[in-house]
């Protein structure tokens, strides 16, 4: 090496190991502690990104969200438990940067969880929001483990936040008809056409039944309701834009069934998310009449539990 230095050619070799896979590397015999500044690399990632003007970007036009619902900060590893971090009203996965740093530079927890985080727009009706939710969680499950080979899968977390827990209630809750009660009295068989459009528009109960994943779901105590007077919901009805594809089947659906007295008014005038939360709404009083799903038998891996916090 001091040639090297004299002469001025010194070679080396650098090697890269992902932060997320271990602590240490062996060299020679010997472990040594890779050195690691998780908040730092956070706090670069989160400046300026443009993940903040998604929050009251996708609230006021929903339409604008496209790509994936749930994303993963680092590759999936087998074996350790997802948390899945649901944020709330004109929010975006951004706002859980505090907790993430906690969480991921404790040695009690290092290696044993790994972070998921969904987004959504904030403005859809919620029946909407948790179906893309539930569809996100079971797919990605699929996907990663289609042998149903990984326990810690089947142990996730779900949090929520505000809204974000009322999407998360939404993934453990045995709704039965409770939803579709609530803008028909005519049974879901006997709706003309393509019902399947219902359920994406949030109309029919998305969440008849719960997800099988989650191990644990943890919501926001604010996340009952949300008070708010006439006159700002009237401003949020006329700046907030739905996604067309949702009024396009409302629409459609109306005209397969014009004797539908309530198809042809959901058509009209679509709930957003604020309507949804409003105290008093029928969705409010509809979940939380709806009792939590219990898996039968019950097992530690599969039982469910809502925790307010």
């Amino acid at each position: 090496m001091s040639e090297g230095i004299a002469s001025g050619q010194l070679r080396g070799r650098l090697e890269l190991y992902p932060s997320d896979e271990a602590l240490t590397v062996e060299v020679e015999g010997r472990k040594l502690p890779l050195e690691q500044e998780f908040s730092a690399v956070l706090a670069y990632g989160l400046e300026g990104a443009p993940v903040w003007d998604t929050e009251f970007g996708f609230f006021l036009s929903p339409g604008r969200r496209s790509g994936t619902n749930l994303v993963m900060l680092h590759p999936y590893r087998a074996g350790r438990i997802p948390v899945v971090l649901v944020h709330g009203t004109a929010s975006s996965p951004a706002r859980w940067a505090d907790m993430i740093n906690e969480l991921q530079n404790d040695p009690l927890l290092n290696g044993r969880i790994q972070f998921w985080l969904f987004t959504y727009s904030t403005s859809n009706p919620i029946l909407l929001s948790a179906s893309e939710l539930r569809a996100a969680l079971l797919d990605i499950v699929k996907q990663l483990d289609p042998d149903g080979r990984d326990p810690a899968l089947h142990r996730m977390v779900v949090i929520g936040h505000s809204q974000g827990g009322m999407l998360t209630r939404l993934m453990v809750t045995d709704s039965g008809n409770r939803f579709w009660d609530n803008v028909s009295k005519v049974p879901f068989s006997e709706i003309k056409g393509r019902r399947r459009r219902w359920r994406s528009s949030g109309t029919e109960c998305s969440s008849a039944g719960a997800v099988r994943e989650p191990g644990r779901v943890h919501r926001d105590a604010a996340s009952r309701s949300f008070r708010v007077s006439s006159l700002v919901l009237d401003l949020v009805r006329r700046v907030v834009t739905l996604p067309v594809t949702l009024a396009k089947n409302m629409n459609e659906l109306a005209a397969e069934n014009p004797d539908l007295v309530e198809a042809q008014n959901a058509a009209k005038a679509m709930p957003t998310a604020v309507d949804n939360m409003r105290p008093g709404n029928r969705f409010v009083r509809s979940l939380s009449a709806s009792p939590i799903a219990r898996v039968s038998p019950p097992t530690r891996s599969s039982r469910y539990s809502v925790k307010a916090r």
